[in-house]
């Protein structure tokens, strides 16, 4: 069923290695299919050129493709017609602030922030196990060649990838980006709050506690822990992150101020119902997905034929049409 709330567009931008591949789930059930625009899978040349210089330090690719993800996003959409425009209620995924310009209409933002340290740890895990890396974090530290390792969350809230690679984070930089959670980002969770970032995000945008439910997915294992680090690796990503520090300080001093004011009661017991709901849907919820899925592979073979026959009848009826006429 549709979003209750007075914008035309909901946009979730989603930083890397926030929980915000779970929170896809929650999404999905407040919206149809048709209203919801996702990028394009893969990420193109520019994905594959980044990736390849973070793991093996090759330049070139970037130079020859770029970066900028979001700026053929943007392009997508402003390719729409005006109805397929006019009919998204919601964006899904890794877009950089400022995408709401290419949406006829407003637009509202929400969003998932992570402890920087913590964040930075399960990127390296997560470059080890998807990605190829060999590298100890030290090394990874040492080589500095991952621009979402030093302050990747502020960046987001800034501008355009392209235009913020090769620039470092500046106090500017971190204000504006500051500003714009503040005026535009009604909602801004934390993936250590991640249940009650819900709660707030239902009770914002009138959403029904039971569609809160979910699974965790994309969630990594294996990543260094904060107390394996040494006091130098530890100072390091601290400081190539302070500005994301302070833009995380800011969110949870806010989150908890928005939190304090509603009202307790009610914001209880909502927590316990999304909690009780997900008790249910982690016990129940993989065996009735799985036995959809045989059942939807069962009956395909009939319904293929079915749906032969129903063409096939509305072929001769509408030949029967035109000879009658």
């Amino acid at each position: 069923m549709p979003v209750r709330a007075s914008h035309d567009a909901l946009i979730f931008l989603h930083v890397p290695k926030t929980a915000g591949s779970t929170l896809y789930q929650v999404f999905g059930r407040q919206f149809r299919r048709s209203q919801i625009f996702v990028p394009r899978g893969g990420g193109g040349l520019g994905k594959t050129a980044y990736l390849r210089h973070v793991v093996v330090g090759d330049m070139e690719p970037i130079v020859q493709h770029g970066l900028d993800r979001n700026r053929r996003e943007v392009e997508r959409l402003r390719a729409l017609s005006p109805e397929s425009a006019t009919r998204i209620r919601v964006l899904l995924g890794h877009f950089w602030f400022g995408i709401h310009e290419a949406l006829p209409g407003t637009a509202t933002y929400v969003t998932m922030l992570r402890d920087p340290v913590d964040r930075v740890l399960s990127l390296y895990q997560h470059r080890r196990t998807r990605h190829g890396l060999r590298s100890t974090i030290e090394e990874y530290l040492a080589e500095d060649r991952d621009v979402q390792m030093r302050n990747g969350q502020v960046r987001r809230f800034v501008g355009s990838a392209s235009e913020l690679f090769h620039v470092d984070v500046t106090d500017e930089m971190l204000a504006t980006a500051l500003g714009n959670l503040d005026r535009h980002f009604p909602v801004v969770g934390l993936t250590e709050r991640f249940d009650e970032s819900l709660v707030l995000m239902a009770r914002r945008f009138g959403w029904p506690v039971r569609r809160l439910r979910y699974f965790p997915v994309n969630v990594g294992s294996g990543r260094p822990r904060r107390e394996s680090l040494s006091a130098e690796a530890l100072a390091l990503i601290e400081e190539r992150n302070r500005h994301d520090l302070e833009l995380y300080r800011h969110a949870a001093e806010r989150f908890e101020r928005q939190v304090a004011a509603e009202d307790p009661e009610s914001f209880a017991r909502d927590l316990a119902e999304l909690r009780r709901w997900n008790r249910w849907y982690r016990r129940f919820g993989p065996p009735i997905a799985a036995l959809g899925r045989k059942v939807r592979t069962a009956t395909r073979p009939a319904r293929r034929v079915a749906g032969r026959a129903i063409r096939g009848g509305r072929s001769r009826a509408g030949a029967g049409e035109r000879s009658a006429r």
